[in-house]
């Protein structure tokens, strides 16, 4: 039978839902598992957002490293404020251009430059080892290869040694005669004209004669037009004068009412309450007046750095 029916079984589940709840209350909300989409889940889960939003944060105490990294940086005794900078020389010598420059040395080069000493137990006339040759070693015949090898290294076949500076001529040369070839490669070369006149202009140009034909040849057509200068563009303008004639039309020239009204010099509007046309003019009391102290120390410069360095005593 259901409970539809006889009413017996949802009181059973009322009272086992009473009993659930009442465990939950007693153990906590995780002690019994439920339904997810029951409304006593949604109210667990509230209540537990709840609890740790309102639940407070602990924290450790510092160790004693944190507090001692926490600690800034002490001030070294003998500190100065405006100390020289170490990255910065300020006492740097003048050059002078009209002496050369003087090249010195490093500690470092100039121990370098020391020669290397001998070792203190070194002995220059010291005893070298000899031995006794034996008698199998002096009637030891060499091999072929040792032979070889005992051979001093040769020159190339092709080598020549260098020439000396001073040349000995050798006895044929002196009696050497001079054929008549090397006479006439031995004379200078003789430029002539083309026109047979061995004679220069005043720039150094040949004068040839022209000849009849070529004076009375009539030059045709395409040579008469590669003979015409290049001319320029027709839109050229040449380069204007510095100094040039003013027209008389512009000296006639009366000035309109607009060129009249540029050329005015601006005036400021007298309504600016601001406006003040000796703003910039000094008055005569300002020429004669003298600085006070005050004012004298406040324009010198600044005494900077003025101070020696520390030197902290040994």
């Amino acid at each position: 039978m259901s409970g539809r029916d006889t009413g017996v079984e949802p009181e059973l589940a009322h009272h086992k839902d009473d009993s659930v709840d009442a465990k939950r209350s007693a153990n906590g909300p995780h002690s019994v598992p439920l339904p997810l989409g029951s409304k006593n889940s949604r109210r667990t889960t509230r209540n537990t957002r709840d609890k740790s939003h309102t639940r407070k944060q602990t924290y450790s105490a510092p160790t004693g490293r944190t507090i001692e990294l926490a600690k800034y940086k002490p001030v070294p005794a003998g500190f100065s404020e405006d100390r020289r900078s170490v990255y910065w020389d300020n006492n740097i010598p003048q050059k002078n251009y009209n002496q050369t420059t003087q090249c010195c040395l490093t500690n470092r080069m100039e121990e370098l430059t020391v020669p290397k000493s001998l070792h203190p137990n070194y002995l220059w006339d010291r005893p070298s080892p000899i031995w006794d040759v034996s008698r199998s070693s002096k009637t030891h015949t060499p091999t072929g290869r040792i032979e070889k090898l005992a051979r001093a290294k040769t020159v190339h076949i092709e080598y020549r040694p260098c020439r000396s500076v001073e040349t000995v001529v050798s006895s044929a040369t002196k009696r050497a005669v001079v054929s008549a070839r090397i006479e006439e490669l031995s004379n200078l070369k003789n430029r002539k004209l083309k026109s047979g006149k061995e004679r220069w202009e005043e720039w150094g140009q040949p004068a040839w004669e022209i000849s009849k034909a070529a004076t009375k040849t009539v030059a045709s057509e395409h040579l008469e037009k590669l003979s015409v200068a290049k001319t320029s563009h027709g839109e050229y303008n040449p380069p204007k004068e510095v100094q040039w004639a003013v027209s008389d039309s512009a000296k006639r020239a009366i000035a309109t009412e607009r060129i009249q009204k540029l050329s005015a010099p601006k005036i400021p509007n007298p309504a600016n309450e601001d406006f003040n046309p000796n703003a910039w003019k000094v008055s005569d009391g300002a020429k004669r007046m003298q600085p006070s102290a005050h004012v004298t120390s406040l324009s010198m410069p600044l005494q900077r750095k003025m101070r020696q360095k520390f030197i902290k005593a040994a």
